[in-house]
């Protein structure tokens, strides 16, 4: 009976219900979305024996500063595993995920792995659907491949035995199929190949300290602690073993353990201790956005009941008067309440429907609500009933709360001014919160395009990366002359690394007058004499290398934080050595500026070596101003030529560029997106409380027209309290939004400062909004026919 009550209670009031529905669906979609990205995040890189599983990190002292990084030396892997008791499995990886060719028969295909261990199988818990962990790594050449890979090459055959070619080279015999991996993980990968191939293949490139030196760090190393081991006793154990194994006292390296966990969400140090500034601040920022949309969603309701108070004060007399009881009474404004959410629930799941693959392709993830999966129907679920309890609980004990006697006094006198203040509050909190959205949005994009427009001390607008394969590594100067002859290309240039990101680095270095807490590590590259033309990195001082690798023995160029670093050794033609033997010393020849690499964010620049080397792995080509794609097809025609096995692929830097802020800019994009929606969804609340204050005012309205008042007088005097309620909840807002902002700021080195134009801008915005709803409700009812507004009211 109170559900058929509560439906014919919705039907008579369409608009009122319609907004409601509307706000609690957008805000429930809203939600439900944010917290499905907010699952997937809190679920990244977690695996059955999440518990158990580490990363061995190394804090590095840098002239007093500590850094800290992932990259390890290889001989630490026997060290941990052989000499520290409750590491039960170690595993090596390779420190970046290894992108090659794939060859069969007339296929070739890109595919992406990783140089690995055979313990990965058992610490990550890898699931085999063909071939077993014991014998995947037995052959001479194994690779393991997941199913995606497996069917994308065999199809429907068994490709267990089978051989595939990798870079046009050498062959490797498919020993397993394994399943395919998850996706929010630090281990997304389409083959694995045993790391000492890796180990092998710099040896026999002539890199000896590839395999037992301390002092190269170029590889992660994960291990698996039994599940009794204390890991701050491990972290005692292992905190100066890199220390001892070279018996060099100025050694400044700190060994410790990190959960593989925390990772991403955590994973963020300063001065050698995880920082607060982690990814972590982003999922409880949007945790708590969701709450908040839910929150605003469910203010609309309450501010919409509670204004038709006066409308249902009649009715609940006359029920009260006839014997009903408050709790009746408090049930059926509940079960209004339930049935309002639970139309919009199902509104809600047909939101989330529609928005999940624009909302994946904003995010790019790939989240999918799980009708099957019980944590999905219980969350939405639960969901809908705090909406119903919080958006309807106010009004149904408010309602119930009239006595019969004071129906009537409150019918003539319209004294509700309690209610009144508490619809004014709950509007200032809406439009607060949702200016402070705005506000915070601002200050992610105005801190993203400061570092994006920072200099970087090289120029990578037009230059294009691609991978240096073996064939082009062996034919580059020939490439390089038929490259700069197609009069397309400015210049071109090799590097063992990206340059945007460097990884590999040396330690042990030593020079006349090194100070002991001077640099442990430094970032190590090899390149052409090319290469700094081509991204027009410049000298501070000294000459380039010179054409030849004969005539550049021993010859070295390093950038001008390391050579201040060296202090008065660092100059053209300072010395440095490795070890304790100078008879080999590095010569240097030249100092260039410097660049940023990795952190876009950060203020001081790190020591960088580079030698020169046509092994480079990275070609990068500086292309003429004039038509790009003519370019590139004489460029990929000249490439073709030289590496006609390899698919020509390539990125221009500054798309890579712009990946380095795709996190922080992702941040902007779903804050701005849902603090859009907290304005809708606040203005529809808006909208109702202005209709329904014409509505209640629409005699006194006509009298006034009747009497002389115009249009704007009688718009002014609608919309000028919810003016002020919108200028009230600015004021709130700029303290609100200051303290947040200048806490996130703090995680940057490299940063904004506090612009008052941003806080105006925004409140101007939001303020603008507001009045255009207020303002299209109180024109509407200050045009209408004011004889036919007193006819109706009579």
């Amino acid at each position: 009976m109170k559900f058929n009550q509560s439906i014919r209670s919705i039907l008579r009031n369409k608009t009122y219900s319609f907004l409601n529905i509307a706000g609690l669906a957008v805000g429930i979609a809203c939600a439900a979305l944010i917290l499905l990205w907010v699952e997937d995040e809190v679920t990244y890189n977690k695996f059955p024996k999440q518990k158990q599983l580490y990363a061995v990190f190394q804090n590095q002292d840098f002239n007093g500063e500590i850094s800290t990084s992932m990259t390890v030396p290889n001989p630490l892997a026997d060290a941990l595993k052989c000499e520290v008791p409750g590491i039960r499995n170690v595993m090596r990886h390779s420190n970046f995920p290894v992108r090659s060719l794939f060859t069969l028969d007339e296929k070739k295909l890109y595919e992406t792995g990783y140089y690995s261990d055979a313990s990965i199988f058992e610490m990550l818990d890898v699931t085999f659907v063909q071939g077993n962990a014991t014998t995947a790594f037995d052959a001479a050449s194994p690779i393991v491949i997941t199913e995606q890979m497996a069917a994308r090459f065999f199809g429907q055959e068994n490709p267990v035995g089978q051989t595939i070619k990798r870079n046009n080279e050498q062959e490797y015999t498919v020993t397993a199929v394994i399943e395919n991996p998850k996706q929010n993980s630090d281990f997304v990968y389409s083959w694995l190949i045993p790391f000492q191939q890796l180990v092998d293949r710099y040896l026999a490139m002539g890199w000896q300290d590839a395999d037992i030196t301390w002092n190269s760090t170029w590889l992660n190393i994960y291990v698996e602690l039994e599940p009794t081991a204390d890991v701050n006793q491990i972290n005692l154990q292992i905190r100066d073993l890199k220390k001892r194994k070279t018996n060099d006292p100025n050694d400044r390296t700190a060994l410790f353990l990190y959960p593989v966990s925390k990772l991403k969400l955590y994973g963020e140090f300063k001065d050698g201790f995880p920082a607060e500034t982690g990814y972590i601040r982003y999922v409880r920022l949007f945790f708590w956005i969701a709450i908040i949309i839910l929150i605003i969603a469910c203010i609309n309701f309450m501010n919409l009941s509670t204004a038709r108070s006066q409308k249902r004060v009649l009715e609940v007399g006359v029920r009260k008067t006839f014997g009903a009881g408050r709790m009746t009474l408090v049930r059926q404004f509940m079960s209004e309440s339930g049935v309002i959410t639970l139309i919009s629930m199902l509104f809600a799941v047909g939101l989330i429907v529609i928005a999940l693959t624009p909302f994946n392709t904003l995010t790019g993830k790939q989240l999918s609500v799980g009708f099957d999966n019980p944590v999905h129907w219980i969350g939405l679920l639960s969901i809908g009933l705090i909406c119903s309890i919080l958006a309807g609980s106010f009004p149904a004990f408010f309602l119930s709360s009239f006595p019969p006697l004071d129906v009537l006094r409150r019918l003539k006198t319209g004294k509700n001014s309690g209610v009144i203040r508490l619809r004014q509050g709950l509007v200032v909190l809406q439009f607060a919160v949702s200016l402070t959205l705005i506000i915070c949005t601002a200050f992610i994009y105005l801190q993203v395009r400061h570092a994006q427009n920072r200099s970087l001390g090289m120029d990578i607008s037009q230059v294009i990366r691609s991978e240096a394969n073996p064939e082009i590594q062996k034919q580059f100067e020939p490439l390089q002359h038929e490259l700069l002859a197609s009069g397309a290309v400015e210049n071109v240039g090799l590097s063992s690394q990206t340059m945007l990101n460097l990884g590999s680095s040396v330690g042990g270095l030593n020079w006349t007058g090194k100070q002991e807490d001077a640099a442990s590590m430094v970032y190590f590259l090899n390149v052409t004499e090319t290469l700094f033309p081509t991204l027009h990195i410049t000298l501070y001082e000294g000459r380039n290398f010179e054409s030849g690798v004969d005539s550049n023995a021993n010859n070295i160029i390093v950038n001008k934080a390391f050579a201040d670093l060296m202090g008065e050794e660092g100059r053209v033609g300072g010395r440095l050595w490795q070890g304790a033997d100078n008879e080999n010393a590095y010569t240097i020849v030249g100092i260039i500026n410097d660049f940023v690499f990795n952190d876009m964010y950060s203020s001081t620049q790190q020591p960088v070596i580079f030698q020169l080397s046509n092994s480079g792995s990275e070609l990068f080509i500086r292309l003429k101003p004039g038509n790009i794609q003519s370019s590139l097809q004489k460029v990929e025609t000249v490439v073709k030529e030289f590496a006609p096995s390899y698919p020509f692929e390539y990125q221009f830097m500054d798309e890579q560029f712009e990946q380095k802020f795709k996190s922080t800019l992702l941040v902007g994009q779903l804050a701005g997106l849902f603090a859009g929606l907290a304005i809708f969804i606040s203005c529809l609340g808006l909208f109702g409380l202005v209709a329904f204050a014409a509505e209640q005012r629409t005699r006194e309205i006509a009298i006034r027209k009747v009497l002389g008042a115009s249009v704007s007088d009688i718009v002014i005097l609608l919309g000028s309290n919810f003016a002020i309620l919108t200028c009230i909840s600015f004021v709130i807002a700029i303290p609100l939004a200051y303290w947040i902002i200048l806490r996130w700021l703090q995680g940057f080195e490299y940063r904004i400062g506090m612009d008052w134009r941003v806080f105006a801008a925004s409140g101007l915005l939001v303020i603008v909004i507001a009045l255009l709803t207020v303002g299209y409700q109180a024109l509407k009812a200050a045009m209408a026919n004011p004889a036919m507004a007193i006819m109706s009211s009579e």
